[in-house]
């Protein structure tokens, strides 16, 4: 049975990085790694969003998907910023460009 997109977690965007190709990309999938890269780009504009709770509310209100579903925000909201921001490798050169 093929996963929605809202049945995709961390691990499995890890594992396809591990073993998968972009050709095999099932676009459900694609959504989940989508919607995560959407939720760091409002994470950088502090500008329009400003808070965790800010886009916390505009994904459950605008997000199709997530429409009053906090949980769910919430869990895509924390694999967004553990995938992209878990690097403790990356110096205070790169993180300044």
């Amino acid at each position: 049975m093929a996963k929605k997109l809202l049945d995709y977690e961390l691990s499995d965007l890890q594992e396809w990085i591990e073993n998968g190709r972009a050709e095999t990309m099932n676009p459900e999938f694609f959504a989940y790694v989508d919607l995560l890269d959407k939720i760091r780009a409002m994470h950088n504009r502090k500008d329009l969003y400003g808070s965790k709770e800010a886009i916390i509310k505009h994904l459950i209100t605008f997000q199709p998907e997530l429409k009053g579903n906090r949980v769910k925000a919430n869990q895509l909201y924390a694999e967004s910023i553990e995938y992209f921001y878990t690097e403790d490798i990356i110096s205070k050169a790169a993180w300044r460009n």
